[in-house]
C-alpha cells in the first residue's frame, strides 16, 4: 500500500488519476487486515496485531483520495467532521447521533476504549457535567451558520461521484476519525483539537 502511495502521490502533480480499481484495490487491501475489517463494521475494538494498516490507509486517504475533491467538496467535509467531533460525546448525553459517538457504541462504550484515546478525543467523548449544555449550544449555534447552510446547499450540486469512490471515501471518513481519535497524523486530529479547545474555552466562559 505504501508504494502506491508515494507513487500516485507523486504523479499527481503531472496528471495521475486514480480508478476504481484502484479505490476497490485499497479498500480490499484495507478490510482484509483485523483492524481494517473492524473499522470497515464501525467499530474499534483493540487489541490488533498492528496499527499500521490504519496508518498506510489514513495516509492513503488524505495523500491521493481526497486530493480528488474538488475545493468545495473538501470544505464540505471538514464542516460535517468538525460537526461530528462535536459531538462525540454519547448520544445519551447529547442528544445527537453521529458516525463517532455510533462507532464508540459500537466499541463497547467510551470507557472499553478511553486508555487509547487521544487527550482531545477523550475530553469531548467524556464531557464534564458543565459542557454537556454547552456542547448543545454550540451545535445549535453550528446548525444555523451560513457557513453550514452553505455546506449543505453545495453538497447537492455536486456531481456524483462513482460507487468505488463512495466506499472508499467513506471508509476513509472512518479511518481517518479512528486515527485522530488515537493522536495519529489525519484530517480529524487538528479538528478535535479545535473543537476541544472551543468547548473548554465556552464551558469556563458559561460560568463565570
Amino acid at each position: 500500500m505504501r508504494g502506491i502511495i508515494i507513487i500516485c502521490t507523486g504523479l499527481l502533480v503531472i496528471g495521475c488519476s486514480p480508478s476504481d480499481n484502484d479505490f476497490d484495490r485499497e479498500v480490499a487491501s484495507f478490510k482484509s487486515t483485523d483492524i481494517g475489517k473492524d473499522i470497515s463494521q464501525g467499530k474499534f475494538v483493540p487489541f490488533y496485531e498492528s496499527y499500521e494498516p490504519l496508518i498506510e490507509y489514513t495516509e492513503w486517504c488524505n495523500s491521493v483520495l481526497w486530493t480528488q475533491l474538488s475545493e468545495s467538496e473538501r470544505f464540505i467535509d471538514i464542516t460535517f467532521t468538525r460537526e461530528d467531533v462535536l459531538f462525540s460525546a454519547a448520544a445519551d448525553y447529547i442528544g445527537r447521533n453521529g458516525i463517532i459517538n455510533g462507532l464508540v457504541k459500537k466499541s463497547g462504550g467510551v470507557d472499553a476504549i478511553y486508555q487509547y484515546l487521544d487527550g482531545d478525543a477523550a475530553y469531548l467523548m467524556k464531557p464534564s457535567r458543565l459542557a454537556i449544555p454547552v456542547i448543545k449550544k454550540m451545535g445549535e449555534n453550528f446548525s444555523q451558520n451560513p457557513s453550514f447552510k452553505k455546506a449543505i446547499n453545495n453538497a447537492k450540486k455536486e456531481p456524483k461521484k462513482s460507487k468505488s469512490f463512495e466506499a472508499a471515501n467513506g471508509l476513509c471518513f472512518t479511518a481517518d476519525i479512528v486515527t485522530g481519535m488515537l493522536g495519529g497524523e489525519s484530517r480529524s486530529k487538528p479538528i478535535f483539537n479545535e473543537i476541544a479547545i472551543l468547548v473548554k474555552k465556552n464551558t469556563l466562559h458559561s460560568i463565570r
